[in-house]
């Protein structure tokens, strides 16, 4: 999800400075974040669609309702499609919420795709993932969820990082009666630590359903997690999914590009009738952007990191470029009298020109080195002075 490359450059034994020299790096997290938290809730139970909605709307938070189709009739699907923002999503439970280990190929595909047809029908919008009916499956169950379903929730305890999901055995921490909403609140501080996915598996509320939570312990740890939403990316389980894919699929290329600059297309290849999540990206820009202009994305904001400038921006992928450019520039500061004069367009063409102005004859190096420190291309040039003029051939490199 991250590409880096680094300039490195050194004047023998009398001086060694380090730059990196970020192109792009794709946030693991939406809106630069640090954890995640998906609220879900199974069965569809009254109390669901009643205080827990109007709790999580209170905060503009978005859940997942896992609904078993055959328990929604024609009226509770009007209340729905009236009632229900689509911030929130549907998902599947099953048609019946029978044991699925127990059941027929034959009927093991009506329980699980003929529920969201059912659902998608009745409630005319997409259903995208699925819970496994008490929590139960195995490899024949998950892989036939797996061609109706871009993920699927167990009930097994655990978290995710996000790099190394399991798309089809989401795991959970079950929010469920007994559970303070303290304990809860320290899932959430977890999350953001370590920087992973907590997905929350709620029942019934306020005496009304199975392993019902009591409401206060609900409502507080809504206003936990509400004071920790600077860190903390509150989203369905179905836009984790397509974020997370997206990233991994997301290209960048330069239509042109240079220091004064960036004209490029972000695409990703998925079908983008699914995988319509922005995404979140930081790119490197040069040191004298001091404020910059963003069309065709959402500016997030500048940073100032290690003596080097990023802007980062949310946004869709598609076919259509996006435009990054200075609004305004600052003066850039020399290091020991040496100072970089000029950088080409890094990191997108096929030879890369710096110069470099050094103040007594002496000799430099400019390599080129990736994130995990190994020297990709070399330049080096002795005995000069004055603005020194270095190019790096890229082309025989990999892209990225």
């Amino acid at each position: 999800m991250t590409q880096f490359l680094g300039v490195d450059f050194s004047l023998s034994q009398t001086i060694n400075i380090e730059q990196s020299r970020l192109l792009y790096s794709i946030s693991p997290v939406y809106d630069f974040k640090r954890g995640i938290v998906s609220i879900t809730f199974d069965d569809g139970y009254s109390s669901q669609f009643g205080l827990g909605l109007r709790a999580l709307n209170r905060f503009n938070f978005p859940a997942t309702l896992y609904l078993v189709s055959d328990f929604i009739d024609s009226a509770k699907a009007i209340e729905l499609k009236r009632n229900l923002p689509f911030e929130h999503e549907i998902g599947s439970h099953s048609k019946h919420h029978y044991h699925l280990k127990s059941i027929e190929n034959n009927c093991l595909i009506e329980e699980i795709y003929g529920s969201s047809y059912q659902l998608e029908k009745l409630l005319e919008r997409r259903v995208l993932t699925f819970a496994y009916p008490w929590g139960e499956f195995n490899q024949n169950i998950k892989s036939t969820v797996a061609k109706f379903y871009i993920a699927s929730r167990s009930a097994n305890l655990g978290y995710y990082w996000l790099d190394r999901i399991d798309y089809y055995g989401l795991k959970v921490q079950a929010f469920n009666q007994g559970v303070e909403s303290r304990t809860a609140d320290k899932w959430v501080d977890f999350a953001i630590k370590n920087r992973c996915w907590l997905v929350e598996m709620i029942h019934g509320l306020e005496g009304n359903g199975y392993l019902p939570l009591d409401s206060a312990d609900f409502v507080s740890h809504l206003e936990y997690i509400n004071e920790k939403k600077d860190d903390l990316w509150v989203a369905t389980v179905s836009d984790v999914i397509k974020y997370v894919s997206e990233a991994s699929k997301t290209k960048v290329s330069c239509i042109n590009c240079s220091d004064s600059l960036y004209y490029l297309t972000i695409v990703d290849e998925l079908n983008d009738s699914i995988y319509n999540q922005e995404i979140s990206i930081e790119f490197r820009i040069p040191d004298d952007w001091q404020q910059v202009n963003v069309l065709g994305a959402e500016l997030f904001k500048i940073k100032y990191s290690g003596g080097n400038s990023f802007a980062l921006i949310n946004v869709l992928p598609s076919e259509n470029p996006i435009t990054i450019e200075p609004k305004s520039f600052k003066e850039l500061v020399s290091h020991n009298n040496i100072r970089w004069v000029y950088q080409g367009q890094n990191p997108f063409v096929d030879k890369i020109r710096v110069a470099i102005y050094l103040p007594k004859v002496d000799d430099i190096s400019v390599n080129l080195i990736a994130f995990n420190g190994a020297v990709l291309v070399q330049g080096y040039q002795s005995n000069v002075a004055g603005d020194v003029e270095i190019f790096l051939p890229t082309s025989s490199l990999p892209e990225g």
